[in-house]
């Protein structure tokens, strides 16, 4: 732990800079990761519907069942939920363990994954109802809430909290911290917008199996990479506020 006078600064252009080292650092393994992630999610909605859920002609979709339909729609949304979080925790892990100069393999990401499913749903739901509860009332509040939990989930992998006491330690590690955070997650998705729009394009020039292909490509570069800020700006509010290092952080899962 550092003395108050050496704690290192958080700022918008260190937390970007960190979360595209690590990520090019693990790139193949972590873009493998998120398509290995979503092909069971195609999988499902491929079986459900009878075709392939990119198919540009909505008629080819078989919805001739109203309620089968609504059986499908939320076996679907809870298995994307599950990859979602599965990510998530497996995607935090390797990006506190890379920071210390190990190596998570995909197996020890999984393991993490699963074993955490189970809260970081729990996480996830509440974060969404507090989340959204902000917005329904006004705007600010909101975005006030949701960058008052983006680390929630790091908080919980990471120091291996409950569901509301990871809310309540991301409240306090975010203090003071929000306008940093907005700015961080402002240019990401700028530039996520901007290299989405690229790869739609040529997916589309490159016709339904490219438009798959590129699909299932963004959704595992967009779910490890978003895990990846946010496990990011987690590890650099604990170094500015509390002088914790990486190599603390991660003694967790020694």
């Amino acid at each position: 732990m550092s003395d108050n006078g050496l704690l290192p600064e958080f700022s918008v252009g260190n937390v970007i800079s960190e979360t595209f080292d690590v990520y090019l650092k693990n790139l193949v393994k972590f873009i493998l990761f998120g398509i290995a992630a979503y092909v069971p999610f195609v999988a499902i909605m491929s079986v459900i519907f009878g075709v392939g859920i990119f198919t540009s002609d909505p008629s080819a979709i078989n919805t001739s069942a109203a309620d089968g339909v609504i059986i499908a729609t939320i076996i679907v949304s809870i298995a994307s939920l599950v990859i979602v979080y599965i990510v998530q925790g497996a995607v935090i892990f390797a990006t506190v363990e890379g920071s210390v100069g190990r190596q998570a393999s995909l197996g020890q990401m999984i393991s993490i994954g699963l074993k955490y499913l189970l809260p970081l749903i729990g996480v996830g739901i509440m974060v969404s109802l507090v989340a959204g509860l902000g917005y329904i009332l006004l705007i600010i509040p909101g975005i006030i809430i949701q960058l008052g939990l983006s680390v929630a989930v790091p908080c919980m992998i990471a120091e291996q909290r409950g569901v509301f006491d990871s809310m309540s330690r991301s409240f306090d590690l975010t203090k003071g911290y929000k306008w940093q955070i907005l700015g961080v997650f402002i240019i990401i998705v700028i530039l996520y917008f901007i290299v989405s729009f690229i790869l739609n394009f040529v997916g589309v020039m490159a016709g339904s199996i490219g438009a798959i292909i590129v699909s299932v490509i963004t959704y595992g570069v967009s779910a490890t990479f978003f895990a990846v800020v946010s496990a990011v700006i987690y590890t650099n509010l604990r170094a500015s506020k509390e002088g914790v290092d990486t190599s603390e952080i991660a003694k967790v899962f020694e």
